[in-house]
Order: structure tokens, then sequence, then C-alpha cells
């Protein structure tokens, strides 16, 4: 089933993120030899294996590693009153090196830069929780992004979604359906970063709710909306929380157009000191969301660990495509 969860009474307590438990002799080969003895049928006991660290990780051997998505990014504003701890821009006064910046990325700037971007295959837009930027500027640029590029664009998140709702005195019903009628391709994941209660203050104190985020999402996908979810997570992260966030997202699975993997790569932000996941634990995490949703397209943000070794195993381990930013725009 799409939507069939895991529970966390029959995984147990072991570790989701703990490394393979045969010692590593010879490497990347060793590690694809362990991942390689792969599951033969997707039962129940099979997935508790899984997710409990005991079986190997590969679900089905692909002949070919990911594909590489190619997306050109623009960051529309600076400022963000949010304050999340993973966030490098957020501030509440639109600063870049100690200077301020415009408050919106202008749209013909936008669109001239798109036009001059290498091959991209798609538009993300990013933007924080602005005071400034009207609704109409984002309707705006919806539409000079479709116009310009005839690429896909992932624009804003439940996030963005309910702050413009609460400042407008509108509702994410309205905001959504105004923004279909401008093309908008899908919602992008943004709020979806851990969806477990206990866990989301250390990382965003003033995001959304985990029910506010879900209820969004369903508005969308009444709309006929495409959602985006992410999962992230570092190190630190259990087997408990991952199971949580996995569940919660099988509440609105059947809408979703697939879900991003980001492992924390904390540079530059409060968290810096926290390690990002290591490769063998990218690893296991693929696994079991693709043990979820085998039909249910599986990407990763890849930084520190990219190779071609690292992208045949993520591969083997279930993940569709890699996402990689080719250009990054921001006022």
């Amino acid at each position: 089933m799409l939507c069939e969860s895991f529970s966390q009474h029959e995984t147990g307590p072991h570790c989701l993120l703990e490394p393979p438990s045969r010692k590593t002799r010879h490497g990347v080969e060793h590690l694809h030899m362990t991942i390689a003895q792969s599951l033969t049928d997707s039962s129940a006991e099979a997935r508790r294996r899984l997710v409990g660290g005991t079986a190997p990780m590969l679900l089905h051997p692909r002949p070919h590693p990911p594909t590489h998505w190619r997306q050109a990014k623009l960051i529309v504003t600076r400022g963000c009153w949010a304050r999340c701890e993973f966030c490098h821009f957020s501030r509440f006064v639109p600063l870049s090196q100690g200077k301020a910046v415009p408050p919106v990325l202008g749209i013909p700037d936008a669109v001239a830069e798109l036009q001059r971007a290498p091959a991209f295959d798609g538009v993300k837009v990013v933007t924080g929780l602005s005071f400034q930027a009207p609704l109409e500027y984002f309707t705006h640029l919806i539409q000079a992004l479709r116009e310009a590029t005839g690429q896909p664009v992932q624009a804003f998140s439940a996030v963005e979604v309910d702050h413009l709702a609460r400042r407008l005195a509108s509702s994410a019903r309205e905001i959504l359906t105004e923004w279909k009628r401008q093309r908008l391709d899908r919602l992008g994941p943004g709020g979806a970063e851990l969806l477990v209660p206990s866990v989301r203050p250390s990382l965003a104190r003033y995001r959304i709710s985990v029910e506010r985020w879900l209820e969004i999402h369903r508005v969308a996908h009444s709309l006929g909306l495409r959602t985006a979810a992410g999962l992230m997570f570092d190190a630190r992260t259990t087997a408990a929380q991952i199971i949580e966030h996995l569940n919660r997202l099988r509440e609105v699975c059947e809408g979703l157009d697939h879900i991003e993997l980001q492992p924390l790569e904390s540079a530059q932000t409060a968290l810096t000191p926290i390690r990002p996941p290591r490769l063998d634990q990218l690893l296991r995490v693929a696994a079991a969301t693709k043990t979820l949703w085998p039909d249910l397209p599986l990407h990763i943000h890849l930084r520190s660990i990219a190779s071609a070794d690292a992208e045949i195993l993520l591969a083997d381990a279930g993940v569709d495509r890699i996402i990689e930013t080719v250009l990054e725009v921001q006022p």
C-alpha cells in the first residue's frame, strides 16, 4: 500500500541511522557488497528488519545511478522573522555581509538571470517571511517565471502560505487558488524538516505546527496542486524520530509529488557544531523511505558527500534524483 505506515512499537528501539553491523574493511566496495544483499520481499517483517538496522539496506538493485535534477534557485526575499536555526539568511532586517539589501528580488531581474543561466530542469523559489512583499508580487512572479522559462516552478511552502494568510486576513485556500490560476506546479517542502513536535522547537521555534503544515498540504491537494515533502536530519536523529516523521507524511502522501531528503549541513548557521550524517546513514534513511513508498520519487540534496561511488550506492538504496543547484540568485 502506498500509504502503509511503520509502527514504532513493531520496530523497537534500534537506531535507523546506525552503520552496518559488519566491520568495513574495503571502504565503499565493502559497503556496496553489504547493501547488495537486497531484501527479496516487502513484508512487514522485512520492513521491521530494515528500520531496526538488522537487514541489508537495498530494496532493488538499479543498473544506473540517479539522474541529476538541475534547479535554478531564486531567493526572492531576504528578510524573515522566523529565525530558524538551520537557515543561513533568516534575519528580521534584510542584511548581506552587514549591509542592507533590497527587500525583494525584482521580477525583471529574476527573469533576466534565468535567461542567461546554464540549462536547468526546473525553477525553485525560496522566500523568507517578509512583511514588505505584497501577495501580488508573488502572483506576478509565478506568472513571469512560467512564461519566461516554460519549466516547472516549485515555489513557496506551507510556511509562506500560512504567513500570508495571517498577514492578509485571508485563507490558505484563497492564496493557493490564486497561485494555481497562475500555473504554480507544486508547493515546496518547507516546514516539513522534521514533523516531530518534541524536536521542532530546537530547529525552528516559530515554524508552523505539524498539524498546520499537514492542513495546508491537504488544502493544496483538494485544489489539484501537487506538493513536495522533506526530511531534514543529522547524525543525532534517531530511528523513532524518523519513523514518526514518515508516519505523519503518510497522512498526505496521496498528493505528494516527491520526497526530498535534506542532510543537515550547518555551515554558517547556529547549528554549525552539529555533524552532518554519514553516507551509510543517508543510505539507511533512503532505503526506509523507499520501502514505505516504492512508487514515490525520492530526491536528495548532496553537497559534502558527492562522488560517483556515492551516487551508485544511493541509487541502490532507492534515490531517484540528486538535486543540483546550477544557479542561485538573490537580492
